[in-house]
């Protein structure tokens, strides 16, 4: 009986990770690399609520962050830097090479740019005229 291909909108969270653990386990057995470190620094109030962070990964000698995100009344207040510099500190204690970042905002742009990233290539041709920039940051790793 043949397998069938289902649409599913706003999968499971569990499910999607199946298909990122079965790219890994690929790239881990045929080409000897890592598995992927998977990591979050969280800002929080008093209630355990959280009011920002970062998240990412860390992969063969790369910090990718996938996202970063303060508060609107928290923001100016150095938590963005602060919580770039956590990752970045991870990263280089894990002996990455070079730190990575993505972002369509220009006011973003600008904010990872004072931080020493500096634009690797971008992507136009999103709607509104929108513009991906991949952000890359080389570290004191490797």
């Amino acid at each position: 009986m043949p397998h069938k291909i289902v649409f599913e909108l706003d999968p499971a969270s569990a499910d999607v990770n199946v298909l990122e653990e079965g790219i890994v386990q690929e790239s881990v057995l045929k080409h000897g690399h890592e598995d992927i470190e998977r990591f979050a620094f969280f800002i929080r109030d008093d209630d355990n609520i959280i009011l920002g962070g970062c998240d990412g990964e860390i992969w063969c000698g790369c910090l990718y962050v996938r996202r970063l995100w303060v508060s609107e009344d928290l923001r100016g207040n150095g938590y963005g830097a602060k919580l770039m510099l956590s990752a970045e500190n991870l990263a280089n204690e894990k002996g990455c090479a070079f730190a990575t970042a993505h972002t369509r905002d220009l006011d973003a742009l600008s904010f990872y740019k004072t931080l020493g990233y500096y634009v690797e290539f971008e992507r136009p041709g999103y709607s509104q005229d929108s513009i991906l920039y991949f952000l890359r940051r080389d570290l004191a790793g490797k």
